[in-house]
């Protein structure tokens, strides 16, 4: 078994709000990522789990908690040892558009990474052009603006560019989900193969779970900063634990028209997470809710074989049985 890349242990970010207020974004999550394996994280919008890749990269501070690259913890390090360390963790994030500068032509773009990695400028139109042959374009595009690419070209790009450090590890941030539905699993077949060609590793943020079913190796569900439920994404998908995951699998299409009928979708708003409910966060949406949901908060415990969820329920039927 590989060893795990990227350790993440009790990590939490909350945001000092006015008037005394704290919205708790991250509150203690762990977690481990092994080299070569892609760990998929849901949930719904407002989760926190945007704010989890971007704290897991350092680029927005932890409150605290620690999180381990190659068993060094990034938030030790001093900058030049944590600008070293980016080199290794790169981030793709959601809207191509928006992260790439539109005034910069795709070669300045790439060329900026390959600065950032050291590579001699008489270098840069070869490594530039072998980067674009990998995510799927052709050298032509080093001459245009971002502007002159469809969506799905652009994220393209901006895969390209977290390529050209010759990263580890990547925080995909939402990849697919400002995409067109056509284009989407074409994007999602791309990180496969550079995941195989190029020993990768992710962490897979998306809000769908069956937008991670095909590249994820495990998946970590999250709800109002916290994960509810952590497994094998065989195992996730054939029998759910947690009611919150149930619902977010429920709300997927089915195309089997006799089973339509049958989903339940998720009921009410996400509580804010300003105030989060006491006890279990999912108790107020939650239909199989009891009392001690309403004031006891669930741990994150083992329910079968690399299976964790934090439920209250399946604590007493394990009892029973």
């Amino acid at each position: 078994m590989n060893q795990a890349l990227l350790r993440v242990e009790e990590l939490k970010k909350h945001y000092n709000l006015a008037k005394g207020r704290t919205l708790q974004a991250v509150d203690g999550v762990s977690f481990t990522v092994r080299a070569g394996e892609t760990l998929g994280v849901v949930g719904e919008s407002g989760c926190g789990k945007t704010t989890l890749g971007r704290t897991v990269l350092r680029l927005v501070e932890a409150t605290s908690g620690r999180v381990y690259y190659r068993d060094r913890n990034v938030y030790d390090m001093s900058p030049v040892e944590l600008r070293e360390a980016r080199r290794e963790m790169q981030i793709v994030f959601q809207d191509p558009y928006a992260s790439l500068n539109p005034r910069m032509k795709v070669s300045d773009v790439i060329g900026e990474a390959l600065e950032a990695k050291g590579v001699p400028r008489r270098m840069w139109t070869q490594e530039a052009e072998a980067v674009l042959d990998k995510v799927g374009l052709s050298r032509t595009a080093m001459s245009r603006y971002p502007h002159e690419f469809s969506g799905g070209q652009r994220q393209r790009i901006g895969i390209a560019r977290a390529l050209a450090v010759g990263p580890s590890l990547l925080v995909c941030d939402e990849p697919v989900s400002a995409l067109d539905v056509s284009v989407q699993s074409h994007i999602i077949n791309l990180l496969g193969e550079l995941k195989r060609e190029m020993h990768l590793t992710y962490l897979f943020i998306a809000h769908d779970l069956a937008v991670v079913r095909h590249i994820s190796d495990r998946v970590a569900v999250m709800y109002l900063g916290q994960i509810v439920e952590m497994a094998p994404a065989r195992s996730l998908y054939a029998a759910p634990q947690h009611p919150y995951t149930k619902a977010l699998l429920n709300a997927v299409p089915n195309p089997d028209p006799a089973k339509r009928g049958l989903r339940q979708i998720i009921s009410g708003e996400i509580p804010n997470p300003e105030c989060p409910p006491p006890g279990c966060r999912f108790h107020e949406r939650c239909p199989v809710a009891v009392a001690r949901c309403r004031e006891d908060v669930p741990a994150l415990k083992s329910v079968g074989a690399s299976h964790m969820a934090a439920c209250h329920l399946l604590e007493e039927v394990k009892e029973i049985d």
